[in-house]
């Protein structure tokens, strides 16, 4: 089972976009999360997906903001979904940027946190 799992239920808080990678942070009663991608997540809604770099990428990403996450999965790549939209992580080998594609870690407490790279796990087709 995927550490991802733990976003289940929770809250897209705050999106953070940081020079070279954008932070998202998530939030339950439990407590806060944060997904640190530096392959951008591409939006989908309505059936379409948004890529980094769109004109209308930074608006839909922040309008996720408030809304809760209904499922998430790693079958390839990375998904977390909500109700009507979602955020998919599966880069082509040429978005790559370095040796990092994401990263889950809980805020404000000591906790294992989850990395992914190209080549293991949900990334294994990148190798």
């Amino acid at each position: 089972m995927s550490l991802l799992t733990r976003l289940d239920g929770a809250e897209l808080a705050q999106v953070w976009f940081v020079r070279d990678y954008v932070q998202l942070i998530f939030e339950d009663p439990a407590g806060s999360w944060s997904l640190q991608c530096w392959v951008w997540p591409r939006v989908r809604v309505g059936g379409q997906e948004i890529a980094p770099g769109e004109a209308r990428y930074r608006d839909s990403l922040c309008e996720l903001i408030g809304q809760q996450v209904v499922s998430t999965g790693t079958a390839r790549g990375l998904r977390v979904d909500f109700v009507g939209a979602g955020l998919v992580v599966d880069p082509s080998i040429d978005e790559l940027v370095g040796p990092e594609i994401a990263m889950l870690h809980p805020l404000f407490e000591q906790a294992p946190g989850m990395v992914w790279r190209p080549g293991e796990g949900a990334f294994e087709h990148l190798a």
